[in-house]
């Protein structure tokens, strides 16, 4: 009785295999006899890619990205151009930190202007510049203004010209190897017909590689230097520049410096005013008087002279009036 346990334990044990070896198999031909591909290894990053790596993780990050490191390093085709407004006391000193920025960046201005005020009517005195600055410099150029003067207000804008950049070099170069075709076909042609319709091709194909040449250029002039529009203007009192750390009080002293300005501002230009036309209120106040002078006013002047100079009326005393005392004395 053992010994028929034994074997039964025996058999189920061999057919257990049995089967588990068949499905195995069956498995294995299903994937066609080919083991399952493992995992395709990511490339390792290169130095190359770090700075544009770089500027997605500030850009998500939220912190302020510093373009003009990055553009040396990247094909993106960009057109930077920024402004500022500035307060100044003297215009003078102003103009020479904007010509002292220029020389230090190798920049140019591409436009100037000034205007000699002297308040009131005449406005304030000012001047505006259109400064062109190569793109590596641009940074530290707009963190410059500070040496002009007081900085009210700046600001920076971005135009990206990439797509139209190497849309305009790839039309570009295929007009240029069909212009080397048709120079090769020009000097294979026989027929007078096929080389008059030839040059007029050429022709058309000339004019079009000058037109796309003269828009890369303009583009890559555009990015090689950007544009920065400074405004400066003179005020008596400079503009306190908000942070967001200031107090309450600090504040309220700020506005109330402005409001003395203010009323600077239009007592110097009322003054101004009046000592600009001063000839032509002179004159006027002389010609009202001798139009008043020879209406009346001589008449006038006459009587009060001749009160003046006339005797004093006696006084009246009442008959038996005496200086006698009312009390009887005498």
């Amino acid at each position: 009785m053992k010994m028929r346990f034994t074997r039964g334990l025996i058999t189920a044990a061999v057919c257990a295999a049995v089967l588990s070896g068949c499905s195995a198999a069956s498995h294995s031909s299903s994937l066609g006899g080919m083991a399952p591909p493992s995992p395709t290894p990511m490339p390792a990053a290169t130095a190359a890619d770090a700075p544009a790596y770089t500027a997605r993780v500030q850009a998500d990050s939220g912190a302020a990205v510093n373009y003009g490191t990055l553009m040396p390093n990247s094909d993106l085709k960009i057109i930077y151009s920024g402004s500022m407004n500035i307060e100044t006391k003297d215009l003078q000193t102003a103009i020479q930190g904007v010509n002292a920025l220029v020389q230090k960046y190798k920049a140019f201005v591409t436009s100037s202007s000034k205007n000699n005020g002297t308040g009131g009517a005449g406005g304030a005195a000012s001047a505006s510049f259109e400064i062109r600055v190569p793109k590596a410099s641009f940074n530290d150029f707009m963190n410059g203004g500070g040496q002009i003067g007081n900085v009210v207000s700046q600001s920076v804008s971005s135009q990206d010209v990439t797509s139209q950049y190497y849309d305009t070099d790839t039309r570009l170069k295929a007009l240029k190897i069909k212009h080397d075709r048709l120079l090769d076909m020009m000097s294979k042609a026989t027929d007078t017909k096929n080389m008059l319709d030839i040059e007029n091709a050429l022709s058309d194909t000339e004019v079009s590689i000058d037109q796309l040449t003269g828009q890369l250029n303009q583009l890559s002039s555009l990015v090689d230097y950007s544009t920065v529009d400074i405004s400066i203007s003179v005020v008596s009192v400079l503009t306190p520049v908000t942070r967001s750390d200031a107090s309450y009080f600090g504040g309220i002293s700020a506005r109330f410096g402005q409001s003395l300005a203010a009323i600077a501002f239009v007592f110097t230009g009322a003054i101004a005013v009046i000592l600009g036309y001063l000839p032509i209120i002179l004159l006027l106040a002389v010609a009202a008087l001798l139009i008043w002078y020879f209406a009346g006013g001589r008449k006038w002047i006459r009587r009060r002279r001749e009160n003046r100079n006339a005797p004093a009326p006696e006084k009246f005393e009442p008959e038996g009036h005496n200086n006698e005392n009312p009390n009887g004395g005498t």
